[in-house]
């Protein structure tokens, strides 16, 4: 699908790889609409891609909503819907929190399902496309992060069975990237320790667009790690070698 002159919502607009992605698709001449929960960092990215932005809280049902109207009011269609929002708890889970689990859940797996039904809904027989950015942890989670993974899971096997309702399978277009260096990780605790490896947010960005223009259904924005998958389902000691490691940093982590 070409970007030009297409009509795009993008959520989680106003940082990290939304933010690149926000200026990448802007300068290929892409209609944006963007949204976030911060709502001065969102009018920024907005001004500087003089793209419409509507501010709301995506752990609520009537947010969606009401992006879909705030968009319509002023477009003809939407073509693309970009869920990029999320976030992450870095944790010790030791007490059973229902609402601590609830929320999570909201925004990371709730609201991209309920926007991808949203724009099928909307579309009908038009062509459209819906880019849900979950997580290399989807495949292979890393200590410390068991809510966050078990989020990104969940939509990785949604979407999987998901695409047998559609008319065309490359109408959902799933995005895993490994850790990405923007402010994910000092937002998801304190002091949290990156995990390895990583990339930058513009490289992301640029393999999320590159997905979309060849109607890709799945996107690895790092070959390491497909490689690491390939290779960990012939031998089986890679996932669990890499997860001690990175439990090293999660148990200095706790005992800080």
């Amino acid at each position: 699908m070409t970007i030009q002159d297409k009509y795009i919502i993008l959520t989680g607009a106003a940082s990290g790889i939304g933010r690149e992605l926000a200026i990448l698709l802007q300068k290929q001449g892409a209609h944006l609409f963007l949204v976030d929960r911060n709502q001065e960092k969102l009018a920024d990215i907005a001004e500087q891609t003089q793209a419409r932005s509507f501010a709301c809280d995506l752990s609520k049902q009537e947010s969606t909503d009401r992006i879909f109207q705030e968009a319509l009011s002023a477009w003809p269609q939407i073509d693309i819907y970009i869920a990029n929002a999320g976030f992450a708890y870095y944790e010790h889970l030791k007490n059973a929190d229902w609402d601590h689990i609830q929320t999570i859940h909201q925004v990371n797996v709730f609201a991209p399902m309920y926007s991808a039904l949203k724009m099928r809904e909307h579309a009908q027989d038009r062509d459209y496309k819906v880019v849900i950015v979950s997580s290399a942890m989807a495949h292979m989670a890393v200590p410390g992060y068991s809510l966050y993974a078990g989020s990104k899971a969940a939509l990785h096997r949604w979407a999987d069975a998901y695409r047998f309702d559609l008319q065309r399978p490359n109408q959902l277009m799933m995005v895993y990237p490994i850790a990405t260096r923007t402010n994910f990780f000092d937002s998801a605790g304190k002091k949290v320790p990156v995990a390895f490896p990583s990339q930058p947010a513009t490289h992301v960005a640029k393999k999320i667009i590159n997905g979309i223009q060849r109607d890709k259904k799945s996107v690895y924005t790092s070959w390491l790690f497909k490689l690491t998958i390939i290779t960990n389902r012939i031998f089986p000691v890679v996932k669990p070698l890499y997860q001690w490691l990175e439990n090293k940093k999660f148990t200095a982590w706790k005992n800080r």
